[in-house]
């Protein structure tokens, strides 16, 4: 009787284990899939607006960007950018800046030039530093 209650008693614990490993196997799972698409949906508002232009032409990589950047300041360069008063200067700095000319050339008159610069220098250090 006492070898019965013991291997009982086992298969409770491993049971148990097992049942709190999927437990956390499954909220791992759900977290990583709840992130993807909070950043595919976030991709969706910065094609939007004219963010996405001006990371394309300072040569930023956007699924960097989004992977890279806290939730945050994503949200704030939204913002910043849905609630511009410098639409015009940005449509002829985007529309008519030549392609060749240095993409680092600031854009003052942008409230996300400076965020903007940041997050190129630090893809930029992250290329070279592999």
């Amino acid at each position: 009787m006492n070898k019965i209650s013991g291997f009982v008693v086992l298969a409770v614990l491993g049971g148990s284990m097992v049942a709190v490993a999927l437990y956390y196997l499954r909220s791992s799972i759900r977290e990583l899939f709840s992130g993807r698409y909070y950043r595919e949906g976030q991709a969706k508002r910065i094609s939007r607006l004219r963010l996405s232009k001006m990371l394309t032409k300072k040569n930023i990589d956007i699924k960097n960007y989004l992977y890279n950047q806290s939730a945050a300041d994503i949200l704030e360069h939204i913002r910043n950018c849905k609630h511009c008063r410098s639409i015009d200067q940005c449509d002829d700095y985007l529309d008519n800046m030549d392609d060749n000319i240095d993409d680092n050339i600031d854009a003052p008159f942008c409230p996300n030039n400076d965020s903007i610069l940041k997050i190129k220098n630090q893809q930029e250090n992250l290329v070279k530093s592999n």
